[in-house]
């Protein structure tokens, strides 16, 4: 029960990190905004859940949530970048995060990752 719950908050807040960097994007809402929230997010992802969670995988996972959320930032800001390229490479490295996931069976990664696909192309648009 307690797995599920913590499941459904990440999905939670990686849903609207998407939805506030949609808007971001698009200039709907400040860039402020959403540099808060990622911000915040990155915080909850590293350290407040590597503290609960020990296996080693999830560690890389938990790491690679941070690498991505605090690549997202400079990208409303600096374009056709390094950084660009970058968040690229991460985005098909999470692909073979979701595929590792599906093999082993470990679903509550696996779903972390999937959502965080979904979080890409809203990079790009």
């Amino acid at each position: 029960m307690k797995k599920t719950k913590e499941l459904n908050l990440d999905v939670l807040l990686l849903s609207i990190l998407t939805v506030l960097c949609f808007l971001a994007f698009k200039d709907v809402i400040t860039n402020i905004i959403y540099v808060l929230f990622a911000g915040l997010l990155a915080l909850f992802f590293f350290p407040l859940k590597l503290y609960k969670n020990k296996e080693k995988l999830a560690i890389i996972s938990f790491t690679y949530f941070l690498i991505i959320i605090g690549l997202s930032v400079p990208l409303l800001f600096i374009e056709n970048s390094w950084v660009e390229t970058t968040f690229k490479v991460l985005a098909m490295l999470n692909t073979g995060f979701i595929g590792y996931y599906f093999y082993k069976g470990n679903r509550n990664l696996l779903i972390r990752h999937a959502v965080f696909l979904l979080f890409t192309p809203v990079i790009f648009t």
